[in-house]
């Protein structure tokens, strides 16, 4: 079972980067639910030293954000691939949603997240890809490019380890969106709600 976990070290860890300018980074397709409660942003700058360049998050007063910093590393070899790990909301909220927009410097470049390793590894859980953006050029940056994936991940974990590899180009810019949330209930569940309350309707007025 999930629990609620509040540490004092919570804002000594969000307090340095509260002034950070978010504006910062090839920022081009923000998630839509950048800033909601349950979200997550972090922002790494990899040009040099893969430094960490901005973290932010949407409050929760329930649930508060697990006290771990945000980190990045690269491959030891100096192969353009990186782990990432980012702090949770641990709830019990059945859903994540992630986004991670990718840019980098040359036109036959790519990026892709290699693998999504989650912590606790439930059975019959699912990481599944369910939208990618094209490759398109960074506006007003000679050479750079940029694209993102987005992700769900069922149930929702306490902590995701992030692999992402870039392919035939110089890394650039990795930025992070993330969401505990509910589904969206679907057309055909809206569906049958419908149909359902009709046929609940005409059997009362046939009574």
């Amino acid at each position: 079972m999930k629990k609620l976990i509040a540490l004092p070290v919570l804002a000594f860890c969000l307090a340095g980067f509260i002034s950070v300018d978010f504006a910062a980074g090839d920022d081009l397709e923000p998630a839509p639910f950048r800033g909601d409660p349950n979200s997550v942003l972090a922002k790494f700058d990899l040009q040099g030293q893969a430094n960490l360049d901005s973290f932010s998050e949407g409050a929760n007063p329930t649930f508060p954000l697990f006290p771990l910093p945000a980190t990045i590393t690269q491959d030891p070899t100096g192969a353009p691939f990186y782990q990432v790990e980012l702090p949770n909301y641990i709830d019990d909220l059945p859903l994540k949603l992630m986004r991670i927009q990718y840019s980098w410097f040359g036109q036959t470049g790519d990026a892709q997240t290699v693998t999504i390793n989650v912590s606790p590894n439930v059975p019959g859980g699912s990481i599944a890809l369910v939208d990618s953006g094209p490759i398109t050029p960074v506006p007003g940056v000679p050479n750079a490019f940029h694209r993102y994936d987005d992700f769900e991940i069922r149930p929702n974990p306490d902590f995701e380890s992030i692999q992402v590899e870039f392919f035939n180009s110089d890394p650039r810019w990795l930025i992070f969106d993330t969401i505990s949330t509910v589904p969206e209930p679907s057309t055909l569940s809206l569906g049958l709600l419908l149909v359902a309350g009709l046929t609940t309707q005409r059997w009362r007025y046939a009574c």
